[in-house]
């Protein structure tokens, strides 16, 4: 394997003929909203904003009307000009509320056709003595203009184009909800945004909480009471085209991309139909492969607008080393069904080799690594004993698992080896770089208590605040537990339903949707045996797997 396979490819456009209008895929809630002297009520005051100006590295802009953003100002020094924005949330939200959708809204009072970035603040600063270097009058930045790595978060929450000036609404990306919600959950957490470019070279300009009321900064937040909200339809759907419920994630409301292990197709069905996907697409080109090979892909996780997936990184059944087995990958989402587009928007095979070498750890752990490194043997062509249900290596589970330093921030989930017995995990801290071509970077391994079971698929519920894992056998015989799991390494994941799959299939992806506690698992039916034959084996048009919806309380 090579370092550094990036395939892109622009992958869109296809067509959907009846296919129907898609939901949003934030559920319908209540809204609060936070502008000064106009809402939640008239008497609200609870806006902080302020700019820090390069140019002038002492100024205190915290009483301004208007705030600049600028990557070149005055033009031709290429000096930066940074816009800071907080807002109070107060009581007016319960912190165990769900976040499904925030908005931001700024009136423009100087035009750039230029695309300004929004992006977390994660340092406290005082509005009143906030200047370049420094935060408040007690604390310096740690790069100078708000631009360190605990001054601000890399994830961008949204962005603003403006072309003519006016009132502008952006709504904020799956990192920007996860923000909020951290906000809403921790309000200590909660030091605002900023807008910045440490590149463009057109200024925009836009009010502050001390222009005129109308004019005013103002973050709107949708949610929904936690135990409260929409459920999904029970009724189990007949997918067609494929027997391989592999690994999902929602696309909105009402539909669900599905990753087949059998091959490399992406295909988009509406949940609870019996149908035929109503977009589909093969990406085996954009991986450096043809139809024919099989890239083994088992679980993605979605954060925003780009759903990452990952292969089993293991071995054919027979113990053979097959490269195109070895894959982690980025889809970046344009637009809305029925016409949806997906790109590729990288891919490595380098994630397995950056994994085992402790260099790239934040914790390596070394009895884990040397496990891991036993369990793949990169270098042994083949070897029966390192078959993915006896001791290989077998990754099978990939969730979001954001943090504020790390919002794209990735766990890992692997059916086999265990460790003691133990379920592995493993923290990527740098998805984005990764799928790049640069090196992986891991935080640290997570050994998870699942009763002496592996992990069969895992995906990160904001609505439960819980890790969703699917815990199964290294076999496909044997029982599959649902768990939850808070995510903090000193409490245990809890067993909270076993998962009677029909005849012949095995569970193998769990998909949340937003504000709802229903949750969908798929099942892989590739073994189920159909009039004798299996499933797998069957003509496409013949193929199709199930689904079952659980509500957890």
């Amino acid at each position: 394997m090579t370092r550094g396979l990036v395939a892109i490819a622009a992958i869109g456009g296809m067509s959907c003929a009846g296919a129907e209008p898609a939901a949003t895929l934030e559920a319908a809630g209540l809204v609060a909203a936070f502008q000064d002297g106009v809402a939640p009520t008239t008497g609200y005051a609870g806006t902080r904003d302020t700019m820090l100006e390069e140019a002038d590295a002492t100024a205190r802009h915290g009483s301004d009307k208007k705030l600049s953003i600028s990557g070149d100002t005055p033009g031709g020094s290429g000096k930066d000009d940074v816009a800071l924005l907080q807002w109070d949330l107060g009581a007016t939200i319960p912190r165990d509320a769900v976040v499904t959708a925030a908005t931001i809204t700024l009136t423009v009072t100087d035009k750039a056709d230029q695309s300004y970035g929004i992006f977390e603040a994660l340092r406290g600063w005082d509005e009143a003595t906030a200047t370049w270097k420094r935060a408040s009058t007690a604390t310096n930045w740690e790069t100078n203009g708000a631009r360190g790595a605990t001054d601000r978060g890399t994830a961008q929450l949204g962005a603003i184009r403006a072309a003519s000036t006016g009132r502008f609404t952006i709504a904020l990306t799956g990192a920007g909800l996860a923000a909020v919600q951290r906000w809403v959950a921790d309000p200590s957490t909660n030091h605002g945004v900023l807008l910045a470019s440490a590149t463009n070279d057109n200024r925009l300009e836009i009010s502050s909480r001390e222009d005129s009321k109308a004019s005013r900064p103002r973050l709107e937040i949708t949610w929904q009471p936690r135990g409260t909200g929409p459920v999904l339809d029970p009724t189990p759907g007949t997918y067609q085209q494929t027997c391989d419920g592999s690994g999902a994630v929602a696309i909105d409301f009402t539909h669900f991309l599905d990753l087949d292990d059998e091959d490399q197709a992406l295909r988009i069905y509406t949940r609870a139909a019996s149908a035929g996907p109503i977009q589909q697409l093969d990406i085996s080109a954009a991986l450096g492969m043809t139809s024919g090979d099989e890239a083994d892909l088992e679980d993605a996780a979605r954060i925003g607008d780009r759903i990452y997936a990952i292969s089993s990184h293991g071995r054919t059944k027979d113990g053979v080393l097959a490269p195109t087995r070895y894959r982690f990958l980025a889809l970046d989402l344009a637009g809305a069904l029925p016409a949806l587009q997906l790109s590729v928007a990288g891919a490595t095979d380098q994630l397995l080799i950056d994994l085992l070498d402790p260099a790239n750890w934040d914790h390596p752990d070394a009895a884990i690594l040397a496990q891991l490194a036993a369990a793949s043997q990169l270098s042994v062509a083949s070897s029966p004993d390192l078959a993915p249900e006896l001791h290989g290596l077998n990754i099978e589970g990939l969730a979001s698992d954001p943090s504020p330093t790390h919002p794209d921030r990735l766990v890992i989930g692997l059916r086999n080896p265990k460790a003691g017995g133990r379920a592995i995990a493993i923290t990527l801290l740098n998805p984005a770089t990764a799928i790049a071509g640069g090196t992986a970077h891991f935080g640290e391994v997570l050994a998870l208590d699942l009763g002496g079971l592996g992990i069969r698929g895992m995906a990160w519920s904001d609505t439960l605040a819980a890790l969703l894992i699917l815990g199964g056998p290294e076999a496909d015989v044997g029982p599959v537990r649902l768990f939850t799991w808070s995510g903090d390494p000193a409490t245990p994941p809890v067993a909270v339903q076993d998962i009677v799959a029909p005849p012949g299939t095995a569970a193998e992806a769990i998909v949340p949707y937003p504000g709802t506690r229903d949750v969908q698992v798929l099942f892989d039916e590739g073994a189920l045996l159909v009039g004798g034959n299996e499933c797998k084996k069957l003509a496409r048009s013949a193929q199709s797997f199930t689904d079952q919806i659980i509500h957890l309380d």
